[in-house]
């Protein structure tokens, strides 16, 4: 790459924006038997649209998906983590930003539209882009001319570490989305924040 500035890899939901309470609900009216709480934040450790309890792997996803259906319209109700706009906005001024999500690119980019953070995120790799973050990550290496050692994936699940790790580029944890930190924890990343403040602060300094 170029420009020896980092690129930004940023999670959604329970990164920039807590979807856990709403993504927890909806689950629950599709998939029959699921588990608690603590239980689902499991399904986290891996991706999320290969779980078998949810079928997806085969399907196309989109805003008709039945999870998606009842999903965006609660996603644009909810307020973007307390501090995440001002250090989205401020890391922009020394890095390259873009989310890589296993929802769906569509609302993602009404959210960020709505808040005024869309011209912050040179890209939006949804799960409808493809479901293997690792493949995604991959994207960005090509779009950007970039390599591993120019990205980190800042993100709130083992899952998405495990992906990063196999594309080659290293993590950082956030504790305030979808896993908790004895999960994080597992997937040796360089660092683990329990603010926005904190990744600004972290992040500044790459």
């Amino acid at each position: 790459m170029e420009d020896k500035t980092k690129i930004l890899l940023f999670d959604f939901d329970g990164v920039i924006v807590n979807t856990f309470d709403i993504s927890y609900r909806i689950t629950k009216t599709i998939v029959p038997n699921l588990p608690d709480e603590d239980g689902f934040r499991g399904w986290f450790d891996g991706n999320i649209l290969y779980n078998e309890d949810i079928k997806l792997n085969n399907a196309k996803i989109d805003e008709n998906t039945p999870f998606f259906k009842t999903y965006i319209p609660l996603l644009m109700e909810l307020e973007p983590a307390k501090g995440m706009i001002e250090a989205i906005k401020e890391l922009h001024t020394n890095h390259r930003m873009v989310v890589i999500s296993s929802s769906i690119s569509s609302p993602i980019k009404n959210y960020l539209i709505k808040h005024d953070l869309s011209r912050h995120f040179d890209k939006i790799y949804g799960g409808d882009i493809h479901k293997s973050k690792r493949v995604k990550v991959r994207m960005v290496f090509e779009e950007f001319n970039a390599g591993p050692e120019d990205c980190i994936f800042i993100t709130d699940t083992l899952g998405d570490m495990r992906e990063a790790r196999k594309a080659g580029i290293k993590s950082v944890g956030v504790t305030w989305g979808f896993q908790k930190i004895e999960a994080l924890q597992k997937g040796d990343p360089i660092a683990i924040v329990n603010s926005p403040g904190d990744l600004l602060a972290l992040l500044k300094e790459q």
